[in-house]
């Protein structure tokens, strides 16, 4: 991000936050340095929220395994009994939650990083942990890999998959910088004051890309949870088409 920019953002910054909110500009334009990855990994797994911009609208982004993490992301986003996905950085951390098998192989391949969450049943002691955390009921966690490099950055770096859960005004998506920044502010100073809150804001300043990530579950066949910006059918065909072996009925 270059200096002006980063001024620019700074003089549309609220004069007074809350007392445990931070203001983060990545040091290189669309990615955070050592030293602030670091901080923001250290930060989510001691239980705070990071808010960022993902894929199709402003997200935050919390440790699923930390209850209070997860318990202050339900607070701020009234996210509580609702299912959160989780993003990736890297297959082994997929492999972590869902069953990597040939199927989720082909379509990571061909959709992966973008707008495709994948849901098995769980295959590991943490998928079950963290789905029954999710609001899953057990039943397993949506599984995505995010085109942000910021997401993908933390997720690495805390070898560990992160909540990615839309942020919303009115039903709405938040896609634009400020408006998320005053939106998160008001979130936090009326639900959660003393929460431990990070707002990442990087030189994009606005998502363009609107529509969200498709969602399916693998179980017996390709079975929609969500659609979104991939279409099923596509999905579909692209499990028929690998070496003509049909994994319509695949997991």
């Amino acid at each position: 991000m270059s200096a002006s920019n980063a001024r620019a953002i700074r003089r549309s910054w609220p004069q007074s936050l809350p007392p445990n909110f931070t203001l983060m500009t990545p040091d290189f334009g669309d990615q955070l340095s050592v030293s602030q990855l670091r901080f923001v990994v250290d930060a989510l797994l001691d239980g705070a929220v990071v808010f960022l911009m993902s894929d199709c609208s402003w997200a935050a982004v919390a440790d699923p395994r930390h209850a209070g993490g997860v318990a202050l992301l339900d607070r701020l986003l009234d996210h509580e009994g609702h299912p959160i996905p989780v993003t990736v950085a890297d297959e082994a951390l997929s492999a972590s939650v869902i069953r990597f098998d040939e199927a989720v192989r082909v379509l990571t391949g061909k959709f992966w990083p973008g707008g495709l969450g994948i849901k098995t049943r769980p295959a590991t002691r943490l998928a079950r942990r963290i789905s029954k955390r999710l609001h899953s009921g057990g039943s397993g966690v949506v599984v995505r890999m995010s085109r942000s490099i910021i997401e993908r950055q933390i997720s690495a770096t805390a070898r560990l998959p992160i909540t990615s859960a839309a942020l919303r005004e009115g039903g709405a998506l938040v896609t634009d910088a400020a408006h998320a920044l005053d939106v998160v502010v008001r979130l936090v100073e009326e639900r959660a004051p003393l929460g431990r809150v990070i707002f990442i804001v990087d030189r994009r300043q606005r998502v363009t890309l609107r529509d969200h990530s498709t969602m399916i579950m693998l179980d017996h066949g390709v079975r929609p949870l969500r659609h979104g910006s991939v279409d099923v059918s596509d999905v579909q065909r692209a499990l028929l088409s690998n070496d003509g072996v049909d994994w319509s009925d695949a997991t």
